[in-house]
């Protein structure tokens, strides 16, 4: 079989990972993918020192003008560029979040994070920031993204021969809203996430800390994480994740902490994981501040290394943090918690709980899961059903 993994670019992150476990899946199979995309900086070497894995594929650059493209625009003429590379495989694995403008008569799965429809069209501008700025058609500094938008009012229909799977309840909830006249079961795969070895630090022994985990963004709301540190100034806040040389949100939080000399909040803006794992393995609690997170694989990282989750009480992150009791709507309810103090008996029939629900989201039942979708495929490639 001729494969070709497919995204418009490609880049470090959790959706290469999800990607670096498929393509491992097909050399156990004995097919080494191509990957077609307008850009990348991924290297087997840096795949290696990521993500653990050593896998084999091939690196097939489209060159275009349209790769000039802002994000949307981008994403959409990728999908047409790929009429022209059809011939050449049996089936293309999706990543793009969308199949939008891709041919129709080639087999295709669509391994779908969040549906890029669902967040062009959804009533504001970032479906993180449900109280933030809504969108207008009539705004001027939206006029190319309005008209990606536009487009994507007459994305109705999903090709017959394209296969959708979900990385979660919530995402195939938002895609059936968008495409409800696709007929064909969307099933749920949940991202794989690495069990560690032995078990994690008991709570007991661990510090009266707070760590969160994701790149410095609005979306992350690292900001509240530090205005809940100074209600809670008994407890430690680690404040991991990637910054780069400009970063609004990463300034303003240090502004803030130095601003108000505020002791209890370490920001942690490079690591490697050697450290955000030691972290994770001290610190009692882990904050995800997120607003509809399509998923979170570092939700389920803390909670399989021994902390007790507390993220907002929406999207994908219900799936995870199952217990009523550790999800939130305001920084208030964060507040209240740690005021309360649940004993640590408490704490610990919580973690063990949730790291037997979280044991679900590993490796192994990915790749199973994956590889009977292949075999379903390529079966049905074989005998020209599909």
């Amino acid at each position: 079989m001729n494969v070709a993994v497919v995204q418009n670019e490609i880049a470090y992150g959790g959706r290469l990972g999800v990607i670096v476990q498929i393509i491992r899946i097909l050399n156990e199979r004995n097919i080494v993918p191509d990957i077609l995309t307008y850009r990348t900086d991924i290297t087997g070497r840096g795949i290696k020192d990521k993500y653990g894995e050593e896998i084999e594929f091939n690196v097939r650059t489209i060159e275009s003008h349209y790769s000039r493209l802002p994000s949307e625009g981008s994403i959409m003429c990728f999908g047409m560029s790929l009429g022209r590379y059809k011939n050449n495989y049996d089936y293309f694995i999706d990543s793009n979040n969308t199949s939008f403008m891709m041919p129709k008569n080639i087999p295709t799965i669509s391994y779908v994070h969040f549906p890029r429809k669902a967040r062009l069209m959804a009533k504001h501008v970032s479906i993180h920031n449900p109280e933030g700025v809504k969108r207008s058609w009539t705004r001027t500094s939206g006029i190319f993204l309005n008209l990606c938008r536009f487009f994507y009012l007459f994305n109705n229909k999903i090709g017959e021969k394209n296969l959708i799977i979900a990385n979660s309840e919530f995402s195939r909830t938002n895609f059936k809203k968008y495409y409800p006249a696709y007929s064909a079961n969307v099933s749920v795969i949940y991202p794989p996430v690495r069990i560690p070895t032995g078990r994690p630090i008991p709570l007991d022994k661990k510090e009266n800390a707070v760590v969160s985990v994701g790149r410095f963004c609005p979306d992350k709301n690292q900001f509240r994480q530090v205005l809940l540190a100074q209600q809670v100034p008994d407890m430690k806040f680690h404040i991991i994740g990637f910054c780069g040389q400009e970063n609004d949100v990463f300034d303003r939080c240090r502004q803030y902490v130095e601003d108000h000399n505020l002791q209890n909040v370490f920001l942690h803006p490079h690591v490697d994981d050697e450290r955000k794992w030691e972290l994770l393995d001290r610190s009692k609690y882990f904050i995800h501040t997120t607003v509809n997170e399509p998923f979170g694989i570092s939700t389920v990282e803390a909670i399989l290394r021994g902390c007790i989750p507390l993220s907002h009480d929406s999207g994908g992150q219900k799936e995870i943090v199952i217990l009523d009791e550790l999800r939130y709507n305001n920084i208030e309810d964060l507040v209240g918690f740690f005021q309360r103090k649940p004993s640590e008996a408490t704490l610990e029939k919580w973690c063990e709980k949730l790291m037997t629900h979280c044991r679900q989201f590993c490796v192994d039942n990915f790749g199973r899961k994956v590889s009977e979708v292949l075999t379903n495929i390529e079966s049905d490639i074989v005998r020209g059903t599909v």
